[in-house]
């Protein structure tokens, strides 16, 4: 009897053995199985994000040979109406108001860069990188200095453009740009760069941020800065009725 129940025992150990072993395997399958599916997942949606960006340039590109059509046809038709040349004039200075004409002429930049060695003990990583905040108040500054003609990594701001961060991406007019931010402006230097020291946030950016955070800031003189034309829509995206008397 002793004999017997020693086997069964020892059967007992080796099925709870082999049900063990059995389970662990399972789930070291499960496992990989599931970090597979998740690579191939993240892949599947990066490959989606290029595709739909290659497909955006292209229908960019279309758009501007669109309105270089159309820019045709009015100065065509003026000419053909015997309108004046003025009207001509005023048209262009029309879209170049609009953002519809590249601009160029002298101007300065300002070349923002993220510190790329933060020291270890930081408090806050996101004091040694450059934010969306940060942009929009050098370009605000550039405006108020009187520029004609402000973009951002080649993207012309108009007055529909936005500068915001979306998860850790800062897209300019829907376009996603990285540090470094190179801001361009057309517009007399010496009114620029005045402007950059008058506005408290500006100045608190490059001088105090970039000591206190290692940030590279670069701000140049251009003698001729070129800005590209506008390439998204003016089109307002929703409008709603505000009744009187709202604030």
């Amino acid at each position: 009897m002793t004999e017997v129940r020693s086997h069964y025992l020892a059967l007992t150990v080796v099925l709870f053995t082999f049900g063990f072993l059995a389970a662990l395997a399972y789930r070291s399958n499960v496992a990989v199985s599931t970090a597979a599916s998740s690579t191939d997942r993240h892949e599947q949606l990066v490959q989606i994000v290029v595709n739909l960006e290659h497909k955006k340039e292209s229908l960019l590109t279309a758009l501007d040979r669109l309105r270089e059509d159309i820019g045709e046809q009015e100065r065509e038709e003026a000419a053909r109406r015997g309108l004046s040349q003025s009207y001509t004039a005023e048209l262009e200075r029309l879209r170049m108001l609009a953002g519809l004409v590249p601009v160029r002429g002298p101007g300065v930049t300002v070349t923002l860069a993220d510190n790329q060695q933060p020291p270890e003990n930081a408090v806050d990583a996101n004091n040694y990188i450059i934010h969306d905040y940060d942009v929009r108040t050098i370009a605000n500054a550039l405006w108020v200095g009187g520029a004609e003609a402000v973009s951002v990594n080649g993207e012309r701001l108009v007055q529909s453009s936005a500068i915001r961060c979306v998860g850790t991406t800062v897209l300019v007019n829907s376009t996603r740009v990285g540090s470094p931010f190179v801001v361009s402006a057309v517009g007399d230097p010496q009114a620029l760069l005045d402007a950059l020291e008058t506005d408290k946030d500006a100045r608190l950016l490059l001088h105090d941020y970039v000591r206190a955070f290692g940030l590279k800031v670069t701000v140049s003189r251009i003698d001729e800065v070129q800005i590209p034309a506008y390439r998204g829509s003016l089109s307002p995206r929703s409008l709603r009725a505000v009744q009187s008397g709202a604030s």
